[in-house]
């Protein structure tokens, strides 16, 4: 982080030979690099608590539409004056 923010000039200060990080990137890179997301359209949260919770809410709405819908057309039927 020091070295990002070129605090106190350690860009100058220290170096890295190129090859020595090529060397590093392709051994300990491939270790902790990781796969993009395959599901972009559904937001998730950052912890599996937050997750579940999303999911529970989405659930939850699709059941109180699915019982809108029949009680919609009923309301509109039943009392006509």
């Amino acid at each position: 982080m020091l070295y990002r923010i070129n605090f106190l000039k350690v860009q100058q200060i220290v170096k890295v030979p190129n090859f020595f990080g090529k060397l590093c990137n392709s051994t300990v890179g491939r270790l902790v690099e990781t796969p993009s997301p395959t599901e972009p359209d559904v937001p998730m949260g950052a912890t599996l608590e937050i997750q579940r919770q999303q999911q529970i809410e989405r659930l939850e709405q699709q059941m109180a539409w699915a019982q809108f819908q029949p009680a919609q057309g009923r309301v509109s039927t039943e009392y006509q004056p």
